[in-house]
């Protein structure tokens, strides 16, 4: 058994680590698959950052052990300065009113570290495990991390 190369990542790079077993080194074909126990280790060009696991492992059934990652522009947001237009003025309604009830959606949400994210990020992110969850905590009904203006 082997596992098929997931090739390269954008704006990132990976390190090959083959596993330490002597009778599955790789070989001339690793450019197109791998053997059991290979290690692919991920890391991101600057200005960008990880979404996702890592690192993933070739396990013994052929398959890798986690969702391949993808770099992403990291882009460090401040928030709207100002909501304009007839959306705009019934967007800006929107922050005074009360939490309701809603059901959980099934998506799926990228492992990340939330020290790398902004404050802003940091909050979309827990919007969105809020909507995952179909529970939203009291105190991210109360956070407010970039203040709208009327404009």
């Amino acid at each position: 058994m082997r596992c098929l190369n997931p090739g390269s990542i954008s704006n990132g790079r990976v390190d090959v680590i083959p596993p330490f077993d002597a009778s599955s080194q790789p070989s001339s074909e690793d450019d197109f698959d791998f053997p059991i126990g290979t290690h692919l280790k991920y890391a991101c060009d600057d200005g960008f950052i990880l979404l996702g696991e890592d690192s993933i492992n070739c396990e013994s059934v052929g398959d890798w052990s986690g969702s391949f990652p993808m770099c992403v522009k990291d882009s460090k947001t401040a928030g709207p300065k100002s909501f304009s237009g007839s959306i705009g003025a019934q967007l800006s309604k929107c922050e005074k009113l009360p939490m309701v009830n809603f059901k959980s959606n099934k998506c799926e949400i990228p492992e990340i570290e939330r020290k790398i994210l902004s404050k802003d990020q940091q909050y979309l992110l827990d919007i969105s495990y809020a909507i995952k969850s179909g529970i939203s905590p009291e105190d991210l009904t109360v956070q407010v991390h970039f203040p709208i203006q009327d404009g």
